[in-house]
């Protein structure tokens, strides 16, 4: 039990370090990061010269960093819940569902069951945010 608690409370620590000071994270928190990855692309797109790729890119990697925000926003409930449990049993099935977010977090997730993870608002996770970004830097001539 202890070890999960330990553990669970790293994973806060990661997304989100206001939760919890001290952790093996840098401090700066990858919800934080997610939603201001979203805000400066947005702010891309609403900037003059900015070019196509923008404004194809930057709503889907927009809408994959927030939703993997959100994703961890639920992992750090979670995470909190498994670092209360009173039973390594108890714990130990929270930790399923921990396993699963941060899995979501990273990979996206097929929530709409078609087969496949886009970028969609609830399936996409920070690979797809990083695949749209990819595609955007290319596009615009920037490399990635």
């Amino acid at each position: 039990l202890e070890a999960m608690q330990r553990h669970a409370g790293h994973v806060i620590h990661a997304l989100d370090p206001d939760e919890i000071e001290n952790g093996p994270g840098h401090g700066y928190g990858m919800i934080v990061a997610a939603h201001r990855a979203a805000h400066y692309v947005e702010l891309a797109m609403a900037s003059a010269g900015g070019g196509d790729a923008i404004q194809t890119h930057g709503p889907h990697v927009a809408t994959a960093a927030r939703s993997a925000a959100t994703m961890a926003e639920e992992a750090v409930e979670v995470a909190d819940d498994i670092v209360d449990a009173e039973t390594a049993e108890e714990a130990a099935e929270l930790l399923a569902r921990l396993t699963e977010l941060t899995a979501a977090i990273v990979d996206g997730v097929d929530a709409d069951g078609d087969g496949r993870v886009s970028w969609q608002e609830g399936e996409g996770g920070l690979a797809q945010a990083e695949q749209h970004l990819g595609l955007l830097m290319r596009g615009e001539g920037l490399g990635g």
